[in-house]
């Protein structure tokens, strides 16, 4: 994680949902002083339940606010990626069986893709 990303993106997507402090501290479950150490980088590893209440309270994901992804949220991953778009696109006409199967299918070729991964770096 960037040093500070957490603290510079909560600041910067409160300032831009027009939140004061107290107001998204409030919406988040967390005291304004909490929040305003986070945006000063002065807290680095917060509570899952406060990042998850940071995390709602903005409209983003966790993975966003910590800087291990630079999707907003997991729209913004469906809207930037064609087949997976297509894939979901398929998926939601399925039936529940259907579903099931291709579930399965997606579980095991990701379970091939690490098997190969570790065979190649070894």
């Amino acid at each position: 994680m960037e040093e500070h990303a957490l603290g510079k993106r909560v600041k910067t997507l409160r300032e831009s949902r027009g939140f004061n402090q107290k107001q998204l501290a409030t919406t988040a479950g967390i005291t304004p002083a909490t929040l305003s150490r986070i945006e000063a980088g002065k807290i680095q590893k917060i509570r899952p339940e406060t990042l998850l209440g940071l995390a709602r309270a903005l409209g983003a994901s966790a993975e966003y606010l910590t800087g291990q992804s630079d999707h907003l949220n997991p729209r913004n991953i469906l809207e930037s990626d064609e087949c997976l778009m297509e894939i979901f696109a398929s998926y939601i006409r399925l039936g529940k069986e259907r579903r099931e199967t291709l579930r399965n299918m997606a579980r095991f070729l990701a379970s091939e893709e690490d098997h190969e991964g570790k065979a190649t770096s070894t």
